[in-house]
């Protein structure tokens, strides 16, 4: 009985917890400048745009987030060089997570 009781208490706080706000720019670009020893005496500036993968907080995000990220940076229509994946809990549930994107330009 105590265990149902437990479960229930613990089921209701989950349940009246506020869902995670969303990142405040999720279609955020910046501009990065690399020093000249970084970039091997040549100074280069390298611009990102950043965004979450449509799917929110998943479970099963481990081998397939970087193809989700290079499939949706084709459908925006960027002109990546490069897409980074990566895959972070922050605003989850314990266990779930989120597939974050970045395309260097």
């Amino acid at each position: 009985m105590k265990f149902n009781l437990l479960f229930l208490a613990l089921a209701t706080a989950v349940a009246a917890a506020p869902a995670p706000e969303p990142p405040a720019d999720t279609n955020a670009v910046e501009a990065n400048t690399a020093t000249a020893s970084e970039a091997g005496g040549d100074v280069s500036i390298l611009a990102t745009k950043k965004w979450q993968a449509s799917g929110g907080c998943k479970t099963d995000w481990a081998g397939r987030c970087n193809a989700q990220c290079i499939g949706e940076a084709k459908q925006k229509g960027y002109n990546c060089k490069n897409v980074d994946s990566d895959i972070t809990s922050s605003g989850c549930f314990v266990g779930w997570n989120t597939c974050e994107c970045t395309c260097f330009y």
